[in-house]
């Protein structure tokens, strides 16, 4: 069976270990984080160590004082691998948004004109780039679908 989560990514730095061998740390807003035994076991979790923790919210009768509970860590991580995963997690979160952009404007072009168009003719009704453009549309979670156009040629 396989359980999927949404959590949310944060890097994390851990502050001590408690004597049951659970571990506590804070995010970049100063937020705790509880990691429990079976994870500091198994990444071997030390203080002073900087990891980049997958968190979801922490049961609503602790989350008051310790508001994330971990349920994943990356490979531990030196801060500057961490803040370069972060910021390389957040670049791809923008371009997925801006894809998203590009799309939802094609659609409402298709929509508004009707018919199909080339990457050229994509690039020069939104003004983008044949390049920024073909991602898009080419990718199948879009619901964009290449066809072959046939004309009548005269005689």
């Amino acid at each position: 069976m396989n359980q999927s989560f949404n959590t949310t990514a944060m890097s994390v730095i851990i502050e001590s270990r408690t004597y049951s061998d659970s571990a506590f740390g804070a995010n970049d807003e100063g937020e705790a984080v509880f990691f429990n035994k079976r994870i500091v076991d198994r990444m071997d979790l030390q203080e002073g160590q900087m990891v980049f923790a997958h968190c979801i919210p922490n049961y609503e009768d602790k989350r008051e004082h310790i508001p994330w509970r971990c349920i994943r860590i990356e490979e531990a991580m030196d801060s500057d691998a961490v803040e370069g995963y972060i910021h390389a997690v957040e670049r791809e979160d923008r371009k997925d948004a801006r894809d998203k952009r590009i799309a939802d404007a094609i659609r409402q072009l298709i929509a508004e004109h009707g018919g199909s168009y080339t990457l050229e003719e994509l690039s020069y009704e939104t003004g983008l780039s044949v390049h920024e453009l073909e991602p898009v549309v080419t990718t199948a979670s879009n619901g964009f679908k290449e066809v072959t156009a046939y004309t009548l040629v005269e005689k």
